[in-house]
């Protein structure tokens, strides 16, 4: 069953909509989503609910581990995955998790979260494509910009978008960037992305979850 909350004042019970989010880091997505959640006004708080989930494991980070992560989570709260006044979320990044060996048990994850009624957001190649997408176009890179991207490799511990987004945002948190999140979605919107062939082109369906929130900000 979903949860309840308090009655209104004619004394019947609703149910409030909760959201309830499951992620690949275990840092940069909990502080994001944290102040996502602190964005809902005061006036709606009887009415909505999102709930980043705290990771089981930090080295886990597989879609399989994210939806065990939030499957847990919803068991042990009373929190019914099938009710219509709860939804859940997967966010999960492309990485290595859409090809080779990784590739079955990918499939495997995203066909459960199906049957659970589970909506996944995926970024290509990570989720720090969406971070940069709150400071820029990416629509406008260069050829060669765009492929380092999408290929998103490692330099001294960092990747190209771990490493452009620090260069984007200086000093600014996680946490800071919701404040930019109308930006974000217009720059999410020129990317070329399909999110039943997330492997294809750069871009992410995050704005999936955020425009069911957005009115409540």
């Amino acid at each position: 069953m979903g949860r309840r909350t308090s009655g209104s004042r004619y004394g019947q019970k609703i149910d409030a909509i909760t959201y309830i989010i499951a992620f690949e880091g275990d840092v940069d997505e909990k502080e994001y989503f944290d102040s996502v959640a602190i964005k809902i006004q005061k006036r709606f708080e009887k009415l909505i609910k999102v709930i980043p989930v705290e990771k089981s494991s930090t080295n886990n980070s597989d879609p399989a581990s994210v939806l065990r992560d939030l499957s847990h989570y919803c068991s042990k709260n009373a929190y019914d995955l099938k009710n219509s006044s709860v939804t859940g979320f997967i966010v999960i990044d492309r990485d290595r998790y859409f090809t080779g060996t990784h590739l079955t048990s990918t499939t495997t994850a995203l066909t459960e979260s199906r049957q659970k009624k589970v909506k996944v957001v995926v970024s290509n190649p990570s989720f720090d494509l969406w971070g940069l997408l709150h400071f820029e176009d990416l629509s406008l890179l260069s050829l060669n910009d765009s492929q380092a991207l999408l290929e998103n490799k490692k330099t001294s511990g960092n990747t190209f978008a771990k490493r452009r987004l620090r260069a984007c945002k200086g000093q600014l948190r996680f946490s800071d960037l919701p404040d930019r999140i109308e930006t974000a979605l217009e720059n999410a919107a020129k990317l070329d992305f399909d999110k039943q062939n997330p492997v294809a082109n750069l871009g992410t369906n995050m704005p999936d979850l955020i425009n069911e929130l957005k009115a409540y900000f």
